[in-house]
């Protein structure tokens, strides 16, 4: 292991043993959780890893298959906060151990989510507003239809009275005279 390289990573990296004792990692641990260089080496990693991550961390897919795996697993920090790290791990199997390096994408994830409830929020906005819209549409077409009954009820009662000469017989009086 080249000790100048594992130290450059801004991500977190470390080297375990099979059974999840961290043997290696780099000052990137300590700038994201908190945990001194030291406190982690030797530890296991269930010391650090949310309860119900554990079986997420433990990995048998990897060392049986010898694959790299991606996942995200909550880890403590040192006040007791977890953050999301992502982790890409790999299996070593000439030195038994595993490899892995690990972003902290605890802000990203936040930001996905507040978006897409931002995303929801506009479109709940843009349904109902198109609802209303549609609404007024409609009652704005009854009105408009409601009056155009009307108008045209009148022109034909007052073209029914032209055409059926209904004049009253009082002016019919005052002609003859």
């Amino acid at each position: 292991m080249n000790s100048r390289f594992f130290k450059l990573a801004h991500d977190m990296m470390c080297i375990t043993t099979t059974d999840g004792t961290y043997l290696h990692v780099n000052p990137a641990w300590t700038r994201v959780l908190g945990w001194p260089e030291a406190r982690v080496r030797g530890s296991s990693f269930r010391d650090f890893v949310h309860p119900d991550d554990i079986a997420v961390a433990a990995l048998p897919s990897v060392i049986d298959a010898g694959v790299l795996e991606s996942h995200r697993i909550r880890m403590r920090t040192i006040d007791g906060a977890f953050r999301l790290i992502d982790f890409r791990v790999s299996y070593d199997p000439v030195a038994d151990e595993l490899l892995a390096a690990g972003r902290d994408v605890t802000e990203e994830v936040a930001m996905q989510r507040r978006l897409v409830a931002r995303e929801r929020k506009l479109a709940d906005l843009v349904a109902h507003q198109s609802r209303e819209c549609e609404e007024k549409i409609a009652r704005l077409g009854a009105d408009l239809h409601d009056t155009a009954v009307q108008h045209n009820v009148a022109a034909l009662m007052f073209l029914d009275a032209a055409s059926r000469d209904d004049r009253p017989q009082a002016l019919e009086d005052v002609e003859e005279q």
